[in-house]
Parts: structure tokens; C-alpha cells; sequence
């Protein structure tokens, strides 16, 4: 249970902070909205967590008893898995969920799942990615702006080390308006 709090939350907090950042820099003035009020971060966050779903699928589940689940059969012992993106981009739930809207409210997002397996770390999640996406608006709002921000991360240089999780963005700053440079 310990691992699986400690890495679990590692890995999808990292993939928040780093969606966020990314929208944060794609969007000027959004980060510059945020920037203005702190106190607008826990809503921000919120829909960061609808908008970039760290979380894209829930762990396999397996169907206890044959069921037609809007038209599709589906037969005891099948493997299936929620798609908790598509979830949150659900225009029952959510109106223009194409949309990264920092003021939305409500915001109806499954980024923590739901029921019994609603997440465990989900307390300490909020506050640390808060922090985070803190000394990010800050530090954005100290440099001066250049150029214009790519908007396709698969154009961010990257190299392997082994192992490791990709190294090359580390020599990559990112700039004010979301430039990025070497």
C-alpha cells in the first residue's frame, strides 16, 4: 500500500504539473489570469484535472455477469477499462469540455475515480500540485517575454540516459509567454 501511494501519486502528479504547465504556456492569458490571484488556484486546479486527466484509464476490471451496456454486449469474464479522460471530456457533465476554462463551476471530473476506488492520496495530490503550479506562475511572471511558444510538445528535444525518463528537456527554459530556447 505504501508504494502504491508513494509512486502512484509520484508518477500522476507528475503528469499534471507538467500537462498544466504546458496549457499554462500555450495560454498566455490564462497563466497571466492566474498570476494576477493566487487565491483562483484551487479552481485552476481543479480543472487542470478535468482538462490534462493524469489518470487516462482505470486498472482492468473483468464482467461478473453477461450485460448490454449502451448497445454493446458484453460477456461474463470480458476484460474492460474506463476511459476516465473521455469521462471528463463528457458534455452531459461538463459544457464545452473541449475546452480549458480555469473558472469553470461546477467542474464534474473523475480525475480521482469514483466510489471505492476514488483515490487514497487525493489529500495530499491538491496541495502539492498547488504548490508546484505556484513557483511555476511565479517564476514565469519574474522573466521577460520572447518569441512565441511552440505548441506541440512531441517538438520538445529530448535524449534517453538508460533507464531513466527522458533527459533533454532539462536543457530547455521556458520562457515568460511560453518561448522555449536551449
Amino acid at each position: 500500500m505504501v508504494f502504491l501511494l508513494l509512486f502512484a501519486g509520484h508518477e500522476t502528479t507528475t503528469h499534471l504539473i507538467s500537462g498544466s504547465v504546458f496549457e499554462l504556456a500555450r495560454n498566455p492569458e490564462l497563466r497571466d489570469w492566474l498570476a494576477e490571484d493566487w487565491s483562483r488556484a484551487d479552481l485552476a486546479i481543479e480543472e487542470f484535472l478535468r482538462f490534462v486527466s493524469p489518470v487516462q484509464f482505470s486498472k482492468p476490471r473483468f464482467v461478473r455477469q453477461d450485460i448490454e451496456l449502451n448497445g454493446v454486449r458484453l460477456k461474463r469474464g470480458d476484460q474492460i477499462m474506463a476511459m476516465l479522460q473521455a469521462g471528463n471530456m463528457d458534455p452531459a457533465a461538463n459544457a464545452s469540455p473541449e475546452k480549458l476554462d480555469l473558472t469553470r463551476r461546477p467542474n464534474r471530473h473523475i480525475a480521482f475515480g469514483t466510489g471505492i476506488h476514488f483515490c487514497l492520496g487525493h489529500q495530499l495530490a491538491r496541495p502539492a500540485r498547488q504548490m508546484c503550479a505556484g513557483s511555476f506562475v511565479r517564476a514565469l511572471a519574474e522573466t521577460p517575454p520572447r518569441g512565441r511558444a511552440r505548441t506541440n510538445p512531441m517538438a520538445l528535444p529530448t535524449r534517453h540516459k538508460g533507464d531513466r525518463q527522458p533527459a533533454g528537456c532539462a536543457d530547455v527554459k521556458l520562457i515568460a509567454d511560453g518561448t522555449l530556447t536551449k
